[in-house]
This record gives C-alpha cells, sequence and structure tokens, in this order.
C-alpha cells in the first residue's frame, strides 16, 4: 500500500471541490447521493497501517465529541483501497475547519 491519487468520488459521493489538503489527507465537499445533502469527506493519502490506524484514531476521538456548535460526524468507511470518513455542515450552513494533519 502506498500513496493514493487525488479522490473524484464514487457511486455514493459525488465531488464538488477540493476544500483544503495536508500531509495526512485532503478534505473534499461531496454530495452524498444517500442522504441527499452536501458532506466534507476527508480522505486518507496514505494506507499503510500507520497511517490507517492514525486515522480511525483521529475519527473515534472526533466521534466522541457532541456540542451543539460543532458538526457531526457520520461515518468512517472505505471503498475500494480508499479510506475516508464525513460529515455535514454546521448548523450555520458552513463546513468547520478539519485537521488535515
Amino acid at each position: 500500500m502506498g500513496i493514493k491519487s487525488e479522490f473524484t468520488g464514487t457511486k455514493r459521493f459525488q465531488l464538488q471541490r477540493q476544500l483544503g489538503s495536508g500531509g495526512f489527507g485532503s478534505v473534499y465537499q461531496v454530495f452524498d447521493q444517500e442522504r441527499k445533502t452536501i458532506v466534507a469527506l476527508k480522505t486518507l493519502h496514505q494506507t499503510d497501517a500507520e497511517s490507517l490506524y492514525r486515522f480511525k484514531q483521529e475519527f473515534r476521538t472526533l466521534a466522541d465529541i457532541h456540542h451543539h456548535n460543532l458538526v457531526s460526524l457520520y461515518e468512517l468507511m472505505s471503498d475500494e483501497d480508499q479510506w475516508f470518513f464525513y460529515h455535514g455542515a454546521s448548523s450555520r450552513g458552513k463546513f468547520s475547519r478539519i485537521s488535515l494533519e
């Protein structure tokens, strides 16, 4: 496993635009065909065991945080060998800043 190419979308997630990128992953604005809404989707650049472990830990840590001013994480998933998690917009209709490192 190695460095993944840029996310181009899946059957479920229709790519709209890239929101940001860092050493660990990239964040995209996508349309979720299942939920019928726009969500932010964070992808993992590298799929080696250590990177995947850190990515899963980040999701678990963020998923446990609940506050009315923060977005909710929805799901950690993979499509073939691409790993990602996603969340919705804030109550103000804007995406929060997601850690890219």
